[in-house]
């Protein structure tokens, strides 16, 4: 073991000790490249800044949207898509086809579950499709390298592998390039205790001596830009000095792809030999350490694009039409005048009750006038506003299951159909994302040479769970030969009911089997089909009306009377025409009366029905 864990963790020198001025002048023009990188991608943290300030509203913190977000589309949009892409945990799947690791194939799924549970992955990848959905997710996968181990009286560090979602405020990429996969380098920054940055021995001692304490601004300002950060949308900007109970320090990983390195550096500075922190070669997934997830490239732009941008302009300009018409609701009023001869007519109408009687002596020198109240034509402009967002969503109404947008259930499942259709890519993506991670995250646990664990395992044709040994002996082999993926519906959110639609078509198949499951001498459990069903359907009571009784006999008596059947049926079908609403029609209806137009009794008539 110790001879393995030496292979694994064996620390390459720095780059250029034999040539310590070509370092130098790299760090130099990394530094430079980095800061000019950071630079460009300024215009991106600040869209992104008004849009997240859009999706929380005016509402949520002390630097929320400046003004109300009375009808937030945005948040709609985004909650019906992460609950379509990023339900739940995924779970792994691993293949394999060479012979010897077959049976070492569940173990590694096993080992696998736990790695998802103890990194938290759900939620990182919940939060990349937060972000990609504004522009790009990033994850970073890598060891956390707190742990000792004592190996023939040598203390060696060794870490557990993590998965940890990088905000856009705290991440860098190589600018220059066009594509992902063209960049040089890539990074992120972060606050560490400036106590534990100093005491970690794997940096560089004389470097980390010299770290200094690092002010918290509240601002993205290394020196390539001083644009707010996303978080202080949930925080006072005022005695910011205040705000951290130890000193910290700002810090950046730096991976560089052409050299196949990791570097560390403070933030602020300059980076030389002499603050370069740690520069040791990459050790880890041949992908790097950091995962990108984006739904739209732009052609010959490295940076991509989400769904939300597209919103923005509609989201902005609906909402300032809708508080306007709020405010003219405001200020509508209605006043009752009354002419100069006819104030003791005022006055008896004034002092009558409601649905009272009075007597005045000109019915024609008093009379109700309004004032203000919302226009009309604004409100037409908005319904019209909400159907073009609903379009250029991808019909995410219908995906919500908000309403129905069709006036039959055929049409209606056709654009359910296209709706899924349209986030299927997306899904698709995330997959593909959740995979590489999973991948990453399994090459850590594959070439552990140290951590061991106890698996609860199924015995083979039993629902039995045994306690199999998870140790760095079975990790024998290339991990290449291990094909892991995940189960690409095991993500997807899930109720009870759709749980329930699933028994019973279940139910209905094994029916339609009946006859060759019998023959193979296999039944129905019914005992436990009825506690699903119960379970799902929300009647705990179901297996109550489920008792244990003798089997049937083999053969009925011939002599028993049977109740003679019918030789002919008659069936009667009846087609009942029930008038109905869609989204889509009663937005257009509203538009129709907002603008005075002509319409048709069942057009203004479906307003007042329900869309479910």
């Amino acid at each position: 073991m110790a001879e393995r864990y030496a292979e694994a963790t064996e620390k390459a020198p720095k780059e250029s000790e034999t040539d310590e001025d070509s370092r130098e002048e790299y760090y130099g023009r990394l530094k430079k490249a980095v800061s000019w990188s950071r630079k460009q991608m300024e215009t991106y943290r600040i869209n992104r800044l008004f849009l997240l300030r859009q999706f929380v509203g005016k509402h949520f913190g002390p630097n929320g949207a400046p003004d109300k977000v009375p009808v937030n589309f945005l948040a709609m949009a985004m909650t019906i898509y992460l609950r379509t892409l990023a339900a739940r945990a995924p779970t792994p799947l691993v293949h394999t086809k060479a012979q010897q690791l077959k049976n070492k194939v569940r173990q590694f799924e096993g080992a696998l579950r736990e790695v998802v549970r103890e990194t938290s992955l759900q939620r990182t990848i919940r939060a990349a499709c937060t972000n990609a959905m504004f522009y790009v997710g990033i994850a970073k996968v890598g060891l956390d390298m707190n742990n000792e181990v004592e190996i023939e009286g040598d203390t060696h560090h060794y870490g557990k592998p993590f998965c940890d979602h990088i905000s856009l405020d705290n991440f860098v990429i190589d600018m220059a390039a066009q594509t992902w996969h063209e960049a040089h380098f890539m990074g992120n920054y972060y606050r560490v205790a400036l106590e534990d940055a100093q005491a970690n021995p794997l940096l560089d001692e004389e470097a980390r001596e010299a770290l200094t304490k690092t002010e918290l601004s509240g601002k993205n300002d290394d020196e390539s830009g001083s644009d707010e950060r996303a978080e202080m949308i949930g925080k006072d900007r005022a005695d910011l000095g205040d705000a951290e109970c130890v000193d910290m320090v700002e810090l950046v990983d730096i991976y560089s792809v052409t050299k196949n390195r990791m570097m560390t550096f403070p933030v602020k500075g300059s980076w030389t030999e002499e603050t370069c922190l740690y520069d040791q070669e990459w050790y880890g997934p041949e992908e790097g350490p950091y995962y990108e997830l984006s739904f739209m490239e732009i052609p010959d732009n490295i940076f991509p694009m989400g769904p939300a941008p597209h919103w923005q302009d509609l989201q902005e300009a609906s909402n300032r039409i809708y508080n306007k018409l709020i405010r003219q609701a405001d200020r509508q009023k209605v006043v009752p005048i009354y002419s100069g001869t006819a104030v003791k007519d005022a006055q008896r109408v004034k002092d009558a009750a409601d649905g009272g009687m009075t007597q005045v002596n000109d019915v024609n020198g008093i009379k109700e006038v309004a004032f203000g109240g919302p226009d009309q034509r604004n409100f037409g402009l908005f319904q019209d506003m909400r159907g073009l967002l609903n379009q250029l969503a991808g019909n995410v109404e219908s995906l919500g299951g908000l309403g129905t947008v069709a006036n039959t259930l055929g049409q209606e499942e056709m654009i359910a159909g296209t709706a899924n259709k349209q986030v299927a890519e997306m899904v698709d993506r995330v997959t593909d994302f959740t995979a590489r991670i999973m991948r990453a995250l399994g090459w850590y646990e594959w070439n552990d040479p140290i951590s061991e664990r106890v698996l609860s395992m199924p015995f083979p044709g039993t629902s039995v769970q045994v306690e199999v040994p998870w140790t760095p002996e079975d990790r024998v082999g290339e991990f290449y030969h291990m094909n892991v993926t995940i189960d690409p519906y095991s993500m997807r959110h899930e109720t009870p009911a759709s749980k329930l639609m699933g028994l019973k078509d279940f139910l209905q198949t094994v029916m339609g089997l009946m006859p060759f499951m019998q023959a193979q001498g296999v039944g129905l459990n019914v005992e436990n089909f009825t506690r699903l069903y119960g379970q799902y359907a929300g009647l705990s009571d179901l297996n109550d009306l489920i008792v244990a009784q003798e089997p049937p006999q083999d053969h009925l008596d011939d002599s028993a009377p049977t109740m003679p059947k019918p030789a002919n049926t008659t069936r009667t079908y009846k087609r009942v025409n029930m008038p109905g609403a869609n989204v889509d029609g009663k937005r257009q209806a509203m538009i129709t009366q907002a603008m005075g137009m002509n319409q048709q009794g069942s057009e203004g008539a479906q307003i007042g029905r329900s869309t479910a």
